[in-house]
């Protein structure tokens, strides 16, 4: 099979110079994470950002309620845990 140039794939055996040529696949993929965080907004969204706070808050207070050191203690992280997280995914909705 000869080297034929179709499109923009190369076909045929290939050659010691393609690693110059063809990008390896990390870099390839580095590349289009870069190109694509620039063509969206740079900035975070700060709703985003909030509602992943709470969610995150809430499961650091189901963490607190498992090593509580009382039952009565683990009871109110806990409703306070479910209450929070289910605020912020009322948010998302």
């Amino acid at each position: 099979m000869s080297d034929v140039n179709d499109g923009d794939w190369v076909v045929g055996e290939p050659k010691w110079w393609w690693k110059y040529v063809m990008p390896q696949e990390a870099w390839f993929w580095e590349a289009v994470l870069v190109a694509r965080s620039r063509a969206q907004d740079p900035e975070p969204s700060p709703w985003l950002q909030a509602v992943s706070a709470k969610v995150l808050e809430g499961l650091a207070m189901l963490n607190a309620a498992a090593r509580a050191a009382t039952s009565a203690e683990a009871s109110k992280l806990k409703t306070e845990a479910a209450a929070m997280i289910n605020k912020a995914v009322a948010a998302v909705r």
